[in-house]
């Protein structure tokens, strides 16, 4: 580049940079002032302090993710269930009965999406040849205004799994953590079933474990 052109557009840099650093952190960069040790040690501490939340929520939020996941496997093992790699193609109806997969992509046909992501895929082990598996979806939050934040997710993905399986398409939600009337009842509303992580067993109502049936697994 050019030395005119690398200082235009360097110039360009620096003035969105300045449009988007917060006044309050660095003060004396609109009072034109030589800042003190003790502004300088202040902005520096509130950067790294953000920085660090930044990194970590998403670090935390993985391990509470993995958390549920392996919640679910210990339960499905207990009951008889294994872990199989089945591909995307083999979601639909093909699987093997009594079987799961964690992180599953479900092959989609209409829209503009090809897949969508599922948490967990189960075979389950008593089932028509037609049926679809159960497809189960985790959610954890820290704080009901989180959860609410992202209300709109399940219903989101049941809208295009809905799409392209029909209005039966067996997905369940398994929450953990803090939710509250006002989120629930909006999954309710949208048709979104859900059961609550210290009570996993409920999506026996789904026909998973011994028993085999279909109905809301809805915990209270």
């Amino acid at each position: 580049m050019e030395a005119a052109d690398l200082e235009t557009n360097l110039a360009a840099l620096c003035r969105i940079i300045a449009r988007l650093l917060d006044g309050d952190i660095f003060p004396w960069l609109e009072n034109g002032h030589e800042p003190t040790e003790h502004e300088r040690t202040r902005a520096a501490t509130i950067v790294a302090d953000r920085l660090c939340r930044a990194v970590a929520d998403d670090l935390v939020r993985a391990a509470r993710k993995w958390d549920q996941l392996m919640h679910v496997a210990d339960y499905l093992n207990a009951r008889g269930y294994r872990e199989h790699p089945y591909s995307s193609d083999q979601v639909r109806a093909k699987g093997e009965p009594g079987t799961y997969k964690l992180d599953a992509h479900v092959p989609l046909v209409m829209g503009t999406r090809s897949t969508v992501a599922i948490d967990v895929v189960i075979q389950r082990k008593r089932r028509d040849a037609a049926q679809m598996p159960l497809l189960l979806d985790v959610k954890s939050s820290p704080s009901f205004a989180t959860a609410n934040k992202h209300h709109r997710k399940g219903a989101e993905k049941l809208k295009w799994l809905r799409m392209n399986y029909g209005s039966s398409v067996p997905f369940v939600l398994m929450l953990g953590g803090y939710f509250d009337a006002g989120y629930v009842g909006v999954q309710a509303a949208e048709g979104v079933d859900w059961v609550w992580q210290h009570r996993v067993e409920d999506v026996e109502a789904l026909g998973v474990g011994m028993r085999h049936g279909s109905a809301r697994a809805v915990a209270s």
